[in-house]
């Protein structure tokens, strides 16, 4: 510590001869003077002094009889005058310094929290289009009014916290917690069949049941009813609920052509370019039109990436052409749909038996699947019950 407030200070390396050395030694501790790592051979004296100390040395050594000689001079003073002409390297440094406060006032990089279920892509748009992006300044940015526009736009948001930590920009947020859609018991409804089967399980939670195991049920007809008989005999009109299984009969269709119109897509030389807080600077000519970005190649610094780095644009040329496609192409493509939508539209059904038919023609391939199936065909109806004034 002593050593670098010397060093702002400055210092001088000097050495004196020529007269008494001990009464040059005593008048400098008489007169204040600091002298350090003093080398006396009882003819010459070197020592250290401070710059300060140094410009009343040479009355000292008057009085004793000694001449001062100047070795070395150290010190930020010192260093100044030396460069002085070296205007270049004042600049740099201003400029250097200017660039370091400009970059600390600026948004680094956003980091949206993940939920599951949530897209944050969505989130760091509309943090975008209100300003919060990397090389967006701190001080234009309202903290409170991009929480409440953030807010106005997602409605599915229940509250939002937006942090800025140094150059880090952090947006936290909590759903809508989402109740659960039971049929409300008190609508007033009869459970209808949604297609035609014979019935295989009746679970009735509310009503009259008109159905039972065995019955063959049309499109429509009344499975459970909504009047209720009471002990009394009388009738009520109440919500009916429940589950009616029944084994159905589907098909599925699906077809391919054989001649089709598609776009061919041929890759062209991609071209680079350099992104820094926001801006971008394509590197090379860009021949072909507007390319996408296929490739972001961020600089790191501790494992975060910063808003410096790498685009790779990728450049396609697209083209109509009309592609024949052979018979077995069109078949395998075909089955595949027909499999794709029997496991998308029969996945909560018990399949019993599932067969395959295909038909070929010049134009087509067409693939039919034949369905047995147990499934819930119930369906909910809501009863139009209107009021008449009785006198």
């Amino acid at each position: 510590m002593i050593e670098l407030l010397r060093l702002v200070r400055g210092y001088v390396y000097f050495s004196a001869e020529g007269g008494f050395t001990e009464r040059f030694l005593n008048l400098c501790k008489l007169n204040g003077i600091n002298l350090w790592n003093v080398r006396n051979d009882g003819v010459t004296v070197e020592a250290f002094t401070l710059a300060c100390d140094y410009s009343r040395i040479d009355a000292v050594a008057e009085k004793s009889g000694m001449t001062v000689k100047t070795l070395r001079e150290k010190g930020v003073k010192n260093f100044i005058y030396r460069h002085k002409l070296r205007l270049g390297a004042f600049f740099g440094l201003l400029i250097s310094c200017g660039i370091v406060l400009f970059l600390s006032g600026c948004i680094w990089s956003v980091n949206v929290a993940e939920k599951e279920g949530v897209k944050a892509g969505d989130f760091t748009k509309t943090l975008e289009e209100l300003g919060v992006k990397p090389g967006a300044r701190k001080s234009k940015i309202n903290i409170s009014a991009v929480q409440e526009q953030v807010m106005e736009k997602h409605p599915e948001l229940m509250w939002v916290s937006l942090n800025i930590f140094g150059g880090r920009a952090e947006l936290e947020y909590s759903l809508v917690e989402k109740k659960s859609e039971n049929p409300d018991k008190k609508i007033r409804s009869n459970v209808v069949a949604a297609k035609r089967g014979l019935v295989t399980l009746v679970e009735c939670y509310g009503g009259t049941p008109v159905v039972r195991e065995g019955q063959y049920v049309a499109e429509g007809s009344m499975l459970i009813s909504a009047v209720v008989k009471n002990a009394d005999g009388s009738e009520t009109v109440a919500g009916a609920s429940g589950k009616v299984f029944a084994k159905t009969e589907n098909e599925i269709h699906s077809s391919c052509a054989r001649k089709r119109n598609l776009q061919l897509v041929s890759s062209l030389q991609p071209y680079y370019g350099i992104y820094f807080f926001g801006l971008t600077i394509p590197v090379g000519r860009n021949i072909n039109g507007d390319g996408k970005v296929s490739a972001e190649i961020p600089v790191k610094g501790n494992e975060t990436p910063l808003p410096v780095g790498i685009l790779r644009y990728e450049q396609r040329k697209i083209s109509d052409a009309e592609v024949v496609v052979g018979e077995e192409q069109c078949l395998l493509t075909s089955l595949f749909e027909a499999v794709e939508l029997k496991r998308k539209s029969f996945s909560d059904c018990a399949l019993e038996k599932v067969s395959y038919a295909v038909e070929t023609s010049e134009k087509t391939v067409s693939v039919r699947a034949d369905i047995v199936c147990v499934e819930d065909i119930s369906e909910r109806k809501e009863l139009n019950i209107e009021k008449t004034d009785t006198f």
